[in-house]
């Protein structure tokens, strides 16, 4: 049997890498047959669909391809034929694919990512700071005012303590739980601890994206900016926010960056916002990066849209975790002020298990009113709670549910072209003030689930284009033109624009077109058209492009039919990130279905990595030192 010869048929909807990679590996031994070759370009195609590993006891549901000729076997019978095959390994080999105990087969590349950071994790999480209990307690009631002792815990000042007493930290929490107002503040309590032991803090912020960089940097800048603090400690909490990649020292064309596990960032805490972005391979790189004594602090949404490239690991983070404090951090708690006889209302972890005191969910909303729509269908939403969400859409008249049965101007002007015409109208009145301009180009996005079809971003963004021609609100009728909005969507480090970055073309003092785009800190650069790297116009963008962005007001397009890509998590991010009004085009069955039944999910086992270790698992690699 040639396996070779019956590729193109048996295996339709597999990548040509797939393929290759499963030659490969049929090549490097011809005794592994068939199953051999499935399970590599399983292997492979899993990656790339988002899944760090592929389970073989649910392959065929994973693989989501449209081919019945191909024929999975038993998962038992498929581990017992994988576990001869020289090239699979048990974890802690080196071979080109790993099984572990589960039944679920990695890339090797990938097993070395969950391993070394379920090895960061565990060896941080273990770790408790030196701290000054009667600075922290007196310093967290002025920095944390508002609740009484009456109230329920406030869990703002419980991920203060968690991030100032330990060496990892993770904070959780939906849109309004003050995530970044809280984080401000634990770095002013960080700052505060350093500067009473006569030391100085080296603190890094970081995102994934450029925009989420920005939102960081001009928050902590506008918590401090009349803060009554010691010109010592506001001097150790950044003014600027980094994306990874620039942090790391990311390099074009990917490679290893500066900072790696032989060349470790000088930095005592660094702290992540919107962590739910973050891939499993950047994370890798982000812990391999960083010093043995160095404290992290990821901040994000365990309920959003995990990353666009593989892994969850945020999520993960948050499963191996579960809910509950161990009794000694309970106690301090309530040493501390936090909590006064409250003790029941926290709930506390069966066993201890290590990550107990190192993770903490925001669930308390402070941005939206107790009545909001968007924070009431939001929470609806990441409970899974279709029919209600639907119904409460329906009834505050947020869900439009009739889809025309084409992209055309006649039905699509007054749910989609009216709207975008009125927004570039608002930041086109004030074109000679750029930040006036950015103010109201934030006010508005389109939202589409999907990239390409009639109903995804680029359809809309070509629509636009047309109806604001038509409608004489810019002169589109050159490529560039006063107006358009554009993306980034590759990094160039040399000009220091990234993927996600988004700007306005305008005219500058000379009547020349320019794409601006905010700088760190608060100010503006600008480019020529021609010189941008490869970019997109952005009237319209993916859902998953909006992470880490917000909008005073979103419409949100979904697809005509049931897709695999509408889920729980999409739907919700697609929610909040509007600050004021959501309006959502789309049928309510589909959107019913979506969030009722289909929550993302991502195979990984970073989650029992973190809790377990792995059996088999060599030092070196265990362990984060050199």
């Amino acid at each position: 049997m040639n396996i070779h010869e019956e590729t193109s048929q048996e295996f339709a909807g597999f990548g040509e890498l797939d393929l290759w990679f499963a030659r490969m590996m049929t090549e490097l031994d011809d005794k592994g047959g068939r199953n051999l070759f499935l399970a590599a370009a399983l292997a492979s195609r899993c990656t790339r669909i988002g899944h760090v590993c592929c389970d073989l006891s649910s392959a065929e549901a994973m693989a989501a391809l449209d081919n019945d000729r191909i024929r999975f076997p038993k998962a038992d019978s498929w581990v017992k034929t994988l576990s001869a095959s020289r090239v699979v390994g048990k974890p802690g080999d080196y071979t080109p694919l790993i099984l572990d105990d589960a039944g679920r087969l990695y890339l090797h590349r990938y097993w070395t990512y969950q391993k070394r950071i379920a090895g960061f994790v565990r060896s941080r999480a273990t770790v408790s700071m030196e701290f000054d209990k009667e600075l922290l307690g007196r310093r967290l009631s002025r920095l944390f005012p508002g609740h009484s002792e009456t109230e329920e815990p406030d869990m703002q000042k419980v991920a203060a303590v968690s991030a100032v007493t330990r060496g990892f930290c993770v904070i959780s929490g939906g849109p309004g739980t003050g995530k970044t107002y809280t984080a401000a503040r634990i770095l002013a309590l960080i700052a505060e601890q350093a500067h009473a032991r006569g030391d100085k803090a080296r603190i890094f912020l970081a995102a994934p994206t450029g925009k989420a960089a920005a939102r960081l940097g001009d928050a902590v800048a506008n918590a401090y900016g009349t803060a009554n603090e010691a010109p010592e400690v506001l001097a150790m909490i950044p003014e600027r926010a980094y994306t990874i990649h620039r942090l790391l020292g990311g390099r074009p064309g990917g490679g290893l960056p500066h900072y790696n596990r032989e060349n470790r960032l000088e930095a005592d805490v660094v702290l992540v916002d919107e962590a739910s972005m973050v891939d499993i391979a950047l994370m890798s790189k982000l812990v391999d990066a960083l010093l043995d004594s160095c404290r992290l602090i990821l901040v994000g949404d365990r309920d959003q849209l995990v990353s666009v490239e593989a892994g969850s690991v945020f999520a993960d983070i948050c499963m191996a975790a579960g809910h509950g404090f161990s009794g000694a951090f309970l106690s301090l708690l309530e040493n501390l002020g936090v909590i006064s006889g409250q003790s029941k209302s926290l709930p506390a972890a069966v066993n201890d298990p290590m990550l107990a005191d190192s993770v903490v969910y925001l669930e308390r909303h402070y941005r939206f009113e107790e009545k909001s729509r968007i924070g009431h269908v939001s929470h609806l939403v990441s409970s899974g709670e279709g029919g209600q969400a639907v119904t409460v859409l329906q009834q505050e008249g947020c869900l439009d549910a009739a889809l025309p049965d084409r992209i055309d101007a006649d039905s699509w002007e007054k749910r989609v072209g009216n709207p975008i015409a009125e927004w570039v109208k608002e930041y086109m009145a004030v074109a000679d003030d750029i930040g006036k301009v950015f103010e109201r180009f934030d006010t508005f996005r389109v939202l589409c689930a999907l990239r390409d079809g009639p109903y995804g971003a680029v359809a809309i963004n070509r629509f636009a284009e047309w109806f604001l021609e038509r409608e004489e609100v810019v002169q589109s009728g050159r490529t560039w033109y006063a107006g358009r909005p554009v993306m980034i969507l590759k990094n160039d480090y040399r000009m220091e624009l990234f993927n996600g970055d988004m700007g306005v073309t305008l005219e500058d003092s000379e009547g020349r077109l320019k794409v601006f785009f905010r700088d760190v800190g608060g100010g503006f650069r600008s480019f020529s058209p021609e010189s941008l790297p490869e970019h997109e116009t952005v009237y319209a963008m993916t859902v998953h492009k909006s992470q880490g962005s917000e909008f005073d007001r979103v419409l949100f397009v979904t697809p005509d039919r049931d897709s695999p890509v509408l889920t729980r998590e999409l739907i919700y991010t697609a929610i909040t990130r509007a600050k004021n009004s959501i309006e959502i085009i789309g049928e309510k069955d589909i959107l019913e279905l979506a969030v009722s039944s289909r929550p993302a999910a991502r195979a990984s086992g970073l989650s029992d990595e973190i809790k377990h270790g792995a059996k088999h698992g060599r030092k070196d690699e265990d362990s984060h030192s050199k």
